[in-house]
Order: structure tokens, then C-alpha cells, then sequence
């Protein structure tokens, strides 16, 4: 009977728990839905214990950033190096675009935990804060989960199909993975990237007592 490597299964893992991740937020949304529908009013502000609930939130979304900030690059490294090896014929750059995505497998996966811990913390900490956000960029917070389901498959299909389409027109069509990749990443950025701006800058006609749905998604975002 075939026996599975720890490496194998633990490849496997890593590539499952990002999706599992986003699947865990969703169940959890849709489990809290009930109580909004029944006019639940959530309190303001939770509290962490001995740093407090800013210092956390501020830990989770720096080290996040961290790890997202390594995830969006290193795709754009690897199809730079892989392409030269295309047109190179050289081989050493081709290994090195596979060692430069192998990293970003073990980084893809912190930058899930770290995200969801965020999530979960601005959930928990500040509620009334992710209802009122949830309520104007809820459209696009849907459209992030699904370019991160795309970007999850085309990430792991780049770099276990490294070898299988390494000659010809498959390599090719490999490194329009790549280019795939960097898309659904740079998608990704701009959607989170409209979340925080409005948090940080919102429109001057905007004040605390303003309701949610004073605007357009995409008002909001741009």
C-alpha cells in the first residue's frame, strides 16, 4: 500500500489551510447574521487583556502587512526570473524562480493567519466599526474572498505544475501563471487597500454620525 511523505502531507497542508481559513471567516459571518436580523446591537469596543485592543489590532495588521507585503512581491520576482531563463535558455534562473515561489508557499499561509486574526480581532474588539464597514464595502469584501479562492488555485497549480510544464509551449502557458498570479495579487491589494484609505481619509462630507449608507461601493472606494 502507497505510503504519503510528511512532505507531501505537509504541502498539502499548506495549501489547504488558506482556503480553510477563508471558509472558517464565512461560517462565522453567516452564524452572527441572525442576531443583526433581529436587531442585535452590538457593543462598541471589546478589550484585550495586559496590551489593550488597539496594541493588538496593531500587531495583527502590522505583521500581516508583513507577510502580504512579501506574498505580492516575491510572484513578481519569480516571473522576472523565469522569464529570463525562457529566453535565456538558461536553467539557473528557472531554479531560482522555483526556489523564489516555494518561499511564498510558507509565507501565503502566515499571511491567511495573520489576516483572519486580524479579522477575528476587529470582529471581537471593534464591532461597531466592522458592521458600519461591512454594511458600504460588503460587495467587495465578497469579491476579495472569491480573487483569493482564484489566487489560492493559481499559486499551487504555479508551482506543483513547475516541472510537469517546464519544456515547450507548456512552459509558456506556465509563466502565464505566473502573470495570472501577479493579477489576482495586485486585485487583491487594491480591494484591501479601499478599506483601509476610507478608514484613514474618509470624504470630508463624512463624520461620525454619518450612516453607513451615505454612498456607492464604489464611491467609497474611489
Amino acid at each position: 500500500m502507497p505510503k504519503i511523505s510528511r512532505r507531501g502531507g505537509w504541502s498539502w497542508l499548506q495549501a489547504s489551510l488558506p482556503v480553510a481559513i477563508v471558509v472558517a471567516i464565512g461560517l462565522i459571518a453567516i452564524a452572527i447574521e441572525p442576531l443583526a436580523a433581529q436587531g442585535y446591537t452590538p457593543r462598541e469596543y471589546g478589550d484585550f487583556p495586559v496590551i489593550g485592543s488597539r496594541a493588538a489590532i496593531w500587531i495583527a495588521a502590522q505583521l500581516h502587512l508583513f507577510f502580504a507585503a512579501f506574498v505580492l512581491g516575491v510572484p513578481m520576482f519569480a516571473v522576472v526570473a523565469e522569464a529570463i531563463g525562457i529566453f535565456s535558455s538558461d536553467d539557473r534562473y528557472d531554479k531560482l524562480a522555483k526556489e523564489f515561489t516555494r518561499l511564498l508557499l510558507v509565507s501565503y499561509s502566515a499571511t491567511a493567519i495573520w489576516g483572519a486574526i486580524l479579522v477575528f480581532g476587529l470582529i471581537t474588539l471593534y464591532p461597531g466599526l466592522w458592521g458600519y464597514l461591512s454594511e458600504i464595502f460588503a460587495p467587495s469584501m465578497w469579491v476579495y474572498v472569491g480573487i483569493f479562492f482564484f489566487e489560492s488555485f493559481t499559486l499551487y497549480l504555479y508551482y506543483y505544475g513547475w516541472d510537469r510544464w517546464k519544456k515547450g509551449r507548456a512552459k509558456w502557458g506556465h509563466w502565464g501563471l505566473g502573470i495570472l498570479l501577479n493579477l489576482w495579487g495586485t486585485a487583491v491589494m487594491l480591494i484591501a487597500n479601499s478599506w483601509l484609505t476610507y478608514m484613514m481619509s474618509p470624504p470630508a462630507e463624512v463624520t461620525p454620525d454619518t450612516a453607513p449608507g451615505h454612498g456607492t461601493v464604489l464611491e467609497c472606494i474611489c
